[in-house]
């Protein structure tokens, strides 16, 4: 949209999504998952009763003191698969996430920058019977020493 546009343009943004790109993306991974699960060409003998791709949406907010509130609701794909590994390439735009299921939790980390500030902002997530819920808390650094916050929250479904 055109307000998006221009809060990309002032440097205040810092996801720039085609939702093109994504469904393409995603679509290539949720293949690659068919292919690994299918028992073809895998190595290893890892089992997780948690296993599959999960599908849902992810809602992030960056507050910056003096600046206004920005928020973005996009579509997201995780993966958990046989070993417990957990990852994604759309959860945090621009970073494949890779963590490692310990019990039914996980986090995944991704550095973030913008026209003005750098940070880390973490994924928390739990999985149980089929169902990812997730909370996400970072903060971010501006050029003149302002502290922000992401927050937000991220669920998914097994497909």
């Amino acid at each position: 949209t055109s307000a998006k546009t221009a809060a990309v343009e002032q440097g205040k943004l810092s996801w720039k999504k085609a939702a093109l790109v994504a469904g393409v993306v995603g679509a290539g991974v949720a293949g690659a998952v068919a292919i690994s699960q299918s028992g073809g060409g895998g190595s290893g003998s890892g089992s997780n009763a948690e296993a599959g791709t999960y599908s849902g949406t992810v809602t992030r907010y960056l507050e910056i003191p003096g600046q206004p509130l920005e928020y973005e609701t996009d579509p997201v794909t995780i993966i958990i698969d046989s070993n417990g590994i957990v990852s994604s390439d759309n959860l945090h735009e621009g970073e494949h996430l890779e963590g490692l299921l310990i019990g039914n939790d996980f986090l995944l980390t991704a550095q973030t920058s913008g026209t003005n500030y750098t940070g880390e902002v973490r994924y928390n997530g739990t999985v149980a019977g089929g169902r990812i819920t997730g909370a996400i808390q970072g903060t971010v650094r501006t050029d003149d020493g302002t502290v922000g916050t992401y927050s937000g929250t991220f669920h998914a479904t097994r497909q």
